[in-house]
């Protein structure tokens, strides 16, 4: 008896069903991420820890493709906890594949000017050349360090300079 198996064809990569285009975009951020986290683990029935990465998305455009029924489930959801949420079609998304990271720009007349480490710039982007710009954990007012009484202070010189 000849029990042969069929030739092995490679498989394509899962890929969400026609259903499956639509994203939730959460404008804010829990002040736990678990709160989004269960929503999601309710709504997709996703394990513990995949809800919870996908939740740190938040604010932003959350990583899963989604039907309008889950999609419109979790915006609810997540409005009933205080943040504002929206159902998007996948489509209206630009494609974030070729987004480029930066970390210093300026904008000036003529573009999005990108500086390097040593403040060169290193590129301008013209206006028309953008499609979106997304900016996170910009501080509104500078930062303020103060030195409390209950650390002790040292401060090191050379002998000559320390009196």
């Amino acid at each position: 008896m000849d029990a042969s198996l069929p030739p092995m064809e490679p498989t394509a990569p899962a890929t969400p069903s026609a259903a499956e285009d639509f994203r939730v975009v959460v404008f804010g951020k829990p002040g736990d991420p678990h709160l989004i986290g269960s929503i999601l683990c309710e709504v997709l029935h996703e394990r513990g820890t995949d809800a919870v990465i996908h939740a740190h998305y938040a604010p932003g455009v959350l990583p899963v493709s989604v039907t309008r029924d889950q999609a419109e489930r979790i915006v609810a959801l997540i409005e009933g906890i205080g943040i504002q949420a929206a159902v998007v079609e996948q489509a209206a998304l630009p494609d974030f594949d070729e987004a480029t990271t930066v970390h210093h720009a300026r904008c000036q007349a003529e573009g999005w000017v990108i500086v390097d480490y040593r403040g060169n710039v290193a590129e301008t982007v013209p206006w028309d050349h953008i499609e979106l710009i997304a900016i996170g954990d910009v501080p509104l007012a500078p930062a303020t360090r103060v030195m409390d009484s209950g650390r002790p202070l040292v401060t090191a010189a050379p002998p000559h300079l320390a009196s």
